[in-house]
């Protein structure tokens, strides 16, 4: 992970390329203060312990599944491995649920950053992105009292992502550039 860009640009002339650029966004807990929830987009805040491979076979459109030198099967065991920390660390996996109850995407929180989110593709366009959001912010604010912020890292190219974290208020405080050798 490189945070400046004219070390990244140096690494580039040594051999290396960017596989993925993202942007940080922080959001207040004032913020969000004033969700009051959405009968359309539902919350359910229990642990999916049981359910950790299924669940991180849908988080295959991050930078580790596009980056070409590492095979398919291993990204998935890493973020098999990731959630099993994220809920070993008390974080917690949030599923988002549509108005039939069922399950369209994931929201997956340690401390005061979220982790990994993803929505059902034929969800996306909807509006039940900005509701998923907004929901499971609040809930993340709700059930830890003491975080006054949350932070997370969308892609660069992300302009779903960037325009509903910005609308809701949270602001781009950092940039990264996640690097690779040529071999």
């Amino acid at each position: 992970k490189v945070r400046c860009v004219n070390a990244m640009l140096a690494m580039i002339e040594h051999g290396y390329y960017v596989v993925d650029s993202q942007v940080a966004y922080a959001m207040n807990r004032s913020d969000i203060a004033s969700y009051c929830g959405d009968a359309n987009s539902r919350i359910n805040a229990r642990a999916v312990r049981d359910h950790v491979p299924e669940v991180a076979g849908m988080f295959s459109e991050g930078r580790v599944f596009r980056d070409e030198l590492i095979a398919n099967d291993k990204a998935g065991r890493r973020n098999q491995n990731w959630l099993n920390d994220i809920l070993a660390n008390d974080g917690a996996i949030l599923q988002i649920s549509d108005s039939n109850r069922n399950v369209v995407g994931y929201f997956a929180f340690l401390g005061n950053c979220l982790c990994l989110n993803w929505l059902l593709p034929e969800c996306r366009g909807k509006g039940l992105g900005m509701r998923s959001y907004r929901g499971a912010f609040s809930e993340w604010f709700n059930i830890n009292a003491d975080i006054t912020e949350i932070v997370t890292v969308v892609g660069e190219n992300n302009a779903p992502a960037k325009k509903i974290l910005e609308s809701m208020g949270a602001t781009a405080v950092d940039s990264y550039f996640y690097l690779h050798k040529w071999t």
